[in-house]
């Protein structure tokens, strides 16, 4: 990631992709309030090799000493010093020009950096109110009390006054324009559960492109079999409208809280996570739209169980 710091306060900014520099709150990632300062000043880009900088202004941007005027571009460096507005104004040095990588970066005191390799739950793994995660096209995603939304650079994420900013590392859209798309991956998935006759045992193995992963007997498989019960019960149904169960109803037949199938649901991922590849992890095991969930995986085998049960779709 990319630092800039002001020599004379250590304040410390982590650059986005795309980064405004300015005087204006609404629309600057970094505000400075000098007078000389336009109200958007200068932006500071990856470009998916390295960092640049443009200068917007009417007084100018320095680097090292040297002016970039409006409309000019230049490579920056690492201990390149910035000054914005005036060659007297504070000297900014980016003390870091390593690419960046996709991150949460703590906006309330005492909270951690958070590099995204994976499932991340907020404020904690104990507490995962908020969960943060890769969709199988590769956007992060946002997730609280059942809705998802799309991160967007520079969003905030959080709960309970505990604030992280959103940081994706991907070059702008021009960049990314440029390089040839990846084909999308196309992943066969089979789930089979293995039920004990009085259902307090379930085991869960998955086939994906013809390789086998247990993921072994978990409390929270039990969730998986019922969902995935709900989808075989649709299967005259279309994929698109099968197994969808409403929270409120899930609840019930668990009997627990929708906090705590939160919960359930974080530890799902979480192992799915650790076990699958990480191509292959992202293919969701359980899929949401609003007020409702369901199993993700149309092929699927029940063992056992109260009713000795085999299905498959």
């Amino acid at each position: 990631m990319a630092v800039i710091v002001n020599v004379s306060t250590d304040q410390k900014i982590i650059l986005l992709t795309e980064h405004v520099i300015g005087r204006q709150n609404d629309n600057a990632h970094t505000h400075l309030a000098e007078a000389n300062v336009s109200r958007v000043h200068a932006l500071i880009v990856w470009n998916g090799l390295q960092w640049q900088i443009k200068d917007s202004s009417t007084n100018g941007t320095y680097i090292n000493g040297r002016l970039l005027k409006k409309g000019q571009c230049a490579v920056l460096q690492k201990g390149d010093k910035l000054q914005f507005g005036s060659i007297n104004n504070a000297v900014w040095l980016l003390k870091s020009s390593d690419a960046p990588v996709n991150r949460l970066v703590p906006q309330s005191a005492g909270l951690a950096d958070i590099e995204l390799n994976g499932l991340v739950g907020l404020p904690s793994d104990e507490e995962p109110t908020v969960q943060v995660f890769e969709s199988a096209d590769g956007e992060w995603l946002c997730e609280t009390d059942g809705q998802s939304s799309v991160l967007r650079s520079g969003d905030l994420v959080g709960v309970d006054g505990n604030y992280w900013r959103f940081v994706d590392a991907r070059p702008s859209a021009e960049t990314q324009e440029m390089k040839d798309p990846s084909p999308p991956l196309t992943c066969d998935i089979q789930a089979v559960f293995t039920v004990s006759k009085d259902e307090e045992h379930v085991s869960l193995d998955l086939t994906v492109n013809g390789e086998h992963f247990s993921l072994g007997e978990r409390s929270h498989h039990y969730l998986l079999l019922i969902l995935a019960r709900h989808r075989l019960n649709d299967a005259a149904l279309p994929d698109s409208e099968q197994g969808w169960v409403y929270s409120e109803e899930l609840s019930r037949q668990l009997r627990l809280s929708e906090a705590h199938i939160n919960i359930q649901i974080y530890r799902i991922r979480k192992q799915l996570g650790a076990t699958l590849p990480q191509a292959l992890s992202a293919s969701p095991l359980l899929e949401r739209r609003p007020g409702q969930l369901r199993f993700g995986y149309k092929n699927i085998q029940i063992l056992g169980g109260h009713f000795a049960e085999r299905h498959a779709l």
